[in-house]
Protein backbone atom coordinates (compact mmCIF):
# COMPACT_ATOMS: atom_id res chain seq x y z
CA UNK A 1 0.00 0.00 0.00
CA UNK A 2 1.05 2.94 -1.07
CA UNK A 3 -0.96 5.75 0.78
CA UNK A 4 -4.85 5.61 1.73
CA UNK A 5 -7.89 8.03 2.09
CA UNK A 6 -9.93 6.96 4.79
CA UNK A 7 -13.95 6.95 4.84
CA UNK A 8 -15.68 5.29 7.95
CA UNK A 9 -18.91 6.01 5.77
CA UNK A 10 -20.74 3.61 3.01
CA UNK A 11 -19.73 5.02 0.05
CA UNK A 12 -20.56 3.55 -3.70
CA UNK A 13 -18.25 3.60 -6.72
CA UNK A 14 -14.92 5.41 -7.58
CA UNK A 15 -13.76 6.46 -10.27
CA UNK A 16 -10.29 7.86 -11.57
CA UNK A 17 -8.78 10.00 -14.18
CA UNK A 18 -6.65 8.70 -16.73
CA UNK A 19 -3.81 10.74 -15.62
CA UNK A 20 -4.21 9.39 -11.68
CA UNK A 21 -4.51 12.64 -9.91
CA UNK A 22 -8.26 12.71 -9.22
CA UNK A 23 -10.23 9.99 -7.95
CA UNK A 24 -14.19 10.46 -7.60
CA UNK A 25 -16.27 8.53 -5.06
CA UNK A 26 -19.90 8.26 -5.02
CA UNK A 27 -21.65 8.65 -1.37
CA UNK A 28 -23.86 5.72 -2.20
CA UNK A 29 -25.58 3.96 0.74
CA UNK A 30 -25.81 6.35 3.45
CA UNK A 31 -22.05 7.70 2.69
CA UNK A 32 -20.49 10.40 4.73
CA UNK A 33 -17.19 10.40 4.11
CA UNK A 34 -17.58 14.09 3.44
CA UNK A 35 -20.45 14.89 5.63
CA UNK A 36 -23.91 13.95 5.70
CA UNK A 37 -25.65 15.22 2.78
CA UNK A 38 -22.69 14.74 0.19
CA UNK A 39 -23.12 13.05 -3.34
CA UNK A 40 -19.61 12.53 -4.24
CA UNK A 41 -16.09 13.14 -2.89
CA UNK A 42 -13.19 14.59 -5.03
CA UNK A 43 -10.06 13.29 -3.92
CA UNK A 44 -6.83 14.56 -4.87
CA UNK A 45 -4.38 11.75 -5.81
CA UNK A 46 -1.35 13.46 -6.96
CA UNK A 47 0.62 12.50 -4.31
CA UNK A 48 -0.11 9.09 -3.91
CA UNK A 49 1.19 8.28 -0.30
CA UNK A 50 -0.92 11.71 0.91
CA UNK A 51 -4.37 11.56 -0.90
CA UNK A 52 -6.71 14.04 0.07
CA UNK A 53 -9.79 15.29 0.24
CA UNK A 54 -10.30 18.13 -2.75
CA UNK A 55 -13.53 19.21 -2.22
CA UNK A 56 -17.36 17.31 -1.48
CA UNK A 57 -20.32 18.01 -4.20
CA UNK A 58 -23.28 18.15 -2.07
CA UNK A 59 -27.28 16.71 -2.33
CA UNK A 60 -29.76 19.32 -2.92
CA UNK A 61 -33.23 19.49 -4.55
CA UNK A 62 -31.94 18.52 -7.98
CA UNK A 63 -29.54 15.63 -6.61
CA UNK A 64 -31.26 13.42 -4.29
CA UNK A 65 -29.07 10.71 -4.53
CA UNK A 66 -26.07 9.35 -6.22
CA UNK A 67 -25.14 5.49 -6.88
CA UNK A 68 -22.45 5.52 -8.91
CA UNK A 69 -19.81 8.45 -11.09
CA UNK A 70 -18.52 8.55 -14.56
CA UNK A 71 -15.16 10.75 -15.04
CA UNK A 72 -14.96 11.71 -18.14
CA UNK A 73 -11.56 14.07 -18.88
CA UNK A 74 -12.81 16.89 -16.83
CA UNK A 75 -16.74 16.28 -16.49
CA UNK A 76 -18.02 14.33 -13.85
CA UNK A 77 -21.66 12.69 -14.25
CA UNK A 78 -23.45 11.69 -10.97
CA UNK A 79 -25.59 8.83 -12.22
CA UNK A 80 -28.74 8.31 -9.41
CA UNK A 81 -29.91 4.91 -9.97
CA UNK A 82 -33.80 5.60 -10.10
CA UNK A 83 -35.67 2.93 -9.75
CA UNK A 84 -38.41 1.76 -6.86
CA UNK A 85 -36.01 1.11 -4.41
CA UNK A 86 -34.47 4.65 -4.54
CA UNK A 87 -37.73 6.75 -5.95
CA UNK A 88 -36.59 10.41 -6.63
CA UNK A 89 -38.28 13.22 -8.14
CA UNK A 90 -35.78 14.09 -11.00
CA UNK A 91 -34.66 11.51 -13.56
CA UNK A 92 -31.44 12.98 -14.35
CA UNK A 93 -27.78 12.93 -14.78
CA UNK A 94 -25.93 15.86 -13.24
CA UNK A 95 -22.40 16.74 -14.95
CA UNK A 96 -20.20 18.92 -13.32
CA UNK A 97 -16.75 20.32 -14.36
CA UNK A 98 -14.10 19.78 -12.10
CA UNK A 99 -11.22 20.98 -14.20
CA UNK A 100 -10.40 22.65 -10.89
CA UNK A 101 -11.41 19.91 -8.35
CA UNK A 102 -11.72 21.77 -5.33
CA UNK A 103 -14.37 23.87 -7.04
CA UNK A 104 -16.47 21.82 -9.19
CA UNK A 105 -19.03 23.59 -11.02
CA UNK A 106 -22.74 22.54 -11.85
CA UNK A 107 -23.43 22.79 -15.54
CA UNK A 108 -25.97 20.69 -16.22
CA UNK A 109 -28.06 17.67 -16.54
CA UNK A 110 -28.69 15.01 -18.90
CA UNK A 111 -32.25 14.31 -19.08
CA UNK A 112 -33.78 10.92 -19.26
CA UNK A 113 -37.46 10.49 -20.70
CA UNK A 114 -39.93 7.84 -19.10
CA UNK A 115 -39.24 7.86 -15.94
CA UNK A 116 -35.76 6.41 -16.02
CA UNK A 117 -31.63 7.26 -15.41
CA UNK A 118 -28.67 6.20 -15.42
CA UNK A 119 -27.25 3.17 -12.93
CA UNK A 120 -23.88 3.56 -14.54
CA UNK A 121 -23.06 5.67 -17.56
CA UNK A 122 -20.08 4.66 -20.27
CA UNK A 123 -18.67 8.16 -22.39
CA UNK A 124 -17.69 6.86 -26.06
CA UNK A 125 -15.76 9.25 -27.73
CA UNK A 126 -15.40 8.23 -31.50
CA UNK A 127 -13.63 8.42 -34.51
CA UNK A 128 -16.56 10.35 -36.53
CA UNK A 129 -15.89 12.95 -33.57
CA UNK A 130 -19.05 11.93 -31.96
CA UNK A 131 -19.62 11.62 -28.17
CA UNK A 132 -22.01 8.88 -27.01
CA UNK A 133 -23.04 8.02 -23.54
CA UNK A 134 -24.63 4.83 -22.94
CA UNK A 135 -26.62 3.96 -19.79
CA UNK A 136 -27.23 1.23 -18.05
CA UNK A 137 -30.40 2.55 -16.85
CA UNK A 138 -31.84 -0.70 -14.67
CA UNK A 139 -34.18 -2.29 -16.87
CA UNK A 140 -33.32 -0.99 -20.23
CA UNK A 141 -29.90 0.69 -21.75
CA UNK A 142 -30.07 4.06 -23.40
CA UNK A 143 -27.82 6.03 -25.72
CA UNK A 144 -27.67 9.78 -25.83
CA UNK A 145 -25.65 11.99 -28.11
CA UNK A 146 -23.05 14.00 -25.53
CA UNK A 147 -21.02 15.46 -28.26
CA UNK A 148 -22.28 18.69 -26.24
CA UNK A 149 -22.92 17.53 -22.78
CA UNK A 150 -25.02 20.59 -22.20
CA UNK A 151 -27.22 19.62 -25.13
CA UNK A 152 -27.53 16.23 -25.29
CA UNK A 153 -29.79 14.29 -27.24
CA UNK A 154 -31.36 10.95 -26.15
CA UNK A 155 -30.86 8.33 -29.53
CA UNK A 156 -32.87 5.18 -28.65
CA UNK A 157 -33.81 2.83 -26.14
CA UNK A 158 -32.80 -0.51 -25.72
CA UNK A 159 -35.63 -2.86 -23.83
CA UNK A 160 -34.38 -6.76 -23.47
CA UNK A 161 -37.27 -9.29 -21.80
CA UNK A 162 -34.07 -11.35 -20.85
CA UNK A 163 -32.72 -8.71 -18.89
CA UNK A 164 -34.38 -8.02 -15.48
CA UNK A 165 -31.15 -5.55 -14.50
CA UNK A 166 -28.50 -3.47 -16.60
CA UNK A 167 -25.63 -2.90 -14.55
CA UNK A 168 -23.52 -1.26 -17.14
CA UNK A 169 -23.09 -0.96 -20.98
CA UNK A 170 -20.10 -0.25 -23.06
CA UNK A 171 -20.01 -0.40 -26.64
CA UNK A 172 -18.49 -3.15 -28.94
CA UNK A 173 -14.86 -2.37 -29.63
CA UNK A 174 -16.22 -1.43 -33.30
CA UNK A 175 -18.58 0.62 -32.01
CA UNK A 176 -21.66 -1.31 -33.11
Amino acid sequence: MEGLWACKGGWGDIDISPDATLAVVAEAHGGNCAGSGSAATLIDISDKRHPRTAAAIDLDDQIEYVHTVTLDNHLLYLNPQVWAGYPQQHTHVAIYDVTNPTAPVRKGFVEFPGGAAAHDTYVDHRPDGKSLMYSASIHTTDVFDVTDPLQSTFLQRIVSPEMTVSHAAQPTTSAT
